[in-house]
């Protein structure tokens, strides 16, 4: 497809006894709607519908997603944690994409930061997380583009981002989990420039507790020329991704020939040799110690 319709769900997230099964209902009339309205693929937040806490109770949305993508012919991105088998007690933070005849064809294990502080004795998130290996950090070729899967804050460490977008990358998702805090102008930047930078489209949207302002959220959708859609509030925002736009933009050198023939306000050719100098970069691979 060279046009791809994506949509990103901000529900307002239930938690307490009966929120598995308030959770689950509400994702799936979600995804009914934006099928409806001509979505192609579409993401719930980070660990929605769960479970995102022990104890699990043998909840697994699995089985309610992967019978409502046969049902509505779409690709859908659901987040959960999972227990970690080669390390008992602690858990893994997974996005995982599901395709239209109900397989799992996509599974997404956080690999940034190192744990396990960061969703330790909390009131919504209480795991000991564990981070996973480079080797989840994959591209997924689908008939709606080629996926790229990040989490949250991982939209601040540059380096994930730009290795999808190397892999061949043209959507990344990046489902976050709760309020933004201090933090959403720079979410927001940051959304822009993983987009702007590595000539992807950036989805991300949240999770809205019911102690939550009704514009605490942040949904968004960017692309190559910056951001397209955002919202703070309950819904589904929408846009159109234009691939073969993504595509001129990955294999096209920069001339003031190939922008004009364009006439797109983004810069192509940032993937090429002509702009990529690994042989500058090796400090990147160093130990980080700093300077007391």
């Amino acid at each position: 497809m060279d046009k791809v319709k994506i949509a990103a769900v901000q529900p307002r997230t239930a938690v307490g006894p009966g929120c598995n099964e308030h959770n689950m209902a509400y994702a799936l009339a979600r995804i009914d709607e934006a099928s409806a309205n001509g979505a192609d693929i579409i993401t719930l937040p980070e660990t929605y519908p769960g479970p995102w806490r022990e104890p699990y109770d043998g909840f697994d949305a699995f089985e309610e997603i992967s019978s409502k993508a046969r049902q509505v012919g779409k690709y859908i991105l659901y987040g959960f944690t999972e227990r970690a088998k080669e390390a008992p007690g602690r858990h893994y933070l997974v996005h995982a994409m599901v395709g239209p005849t109900g397989k799992m064809v996509a599974k997404y294990c956080r690999t940034s930061p190192l744990g396990p502080w960061i969703y330790t004795g909390g009131d919504f998130w209480d795991i000991e997380y564990i981070a996973a290996g480079p080797e989840n950090l994959q591209v997924y070729n689908t008939e709606v583009g080629r996926i790229g899967i990040l989490v949250c804050s991982e939209v601040f460490v540059p380096e994930l981002s730009r290795i999808l977008a190397l892999k061949g990358a043209e959507i990344t998702f990046m489902p976050a989990g709760l309020k933004k805090w201090g933090l959403r102008d720079n979410w927001e930047l940051l959304l822009r420039a993983r987009a702007i930078e590595n000539q992807m489209y950036t989805v991300s949207c949240q999770n809205l507790l019911p102690d939550f302002p009704d514009d605490a959220g942040l949904a968004v959708i960017c692309g190559p020329e910056g951001q397209l859609v955002k919202s703070y509030e309950e819904g589904i925002i929408y846009d159109v991704a234009d691939l073969d736009r993504i595509r001129w933009l990955h294999k096209t050198e920069d001339t003031m020939a190939a922008m004009a023939a364009r006439a797109y306000n983004a810069k192509p050719g940032l993937l090429t040799k002509q702009w990529r100098r690994p042989e500058l970069f090796g400090e990147l691979l160093s130990e980080y110690n700093p300077t007391p």
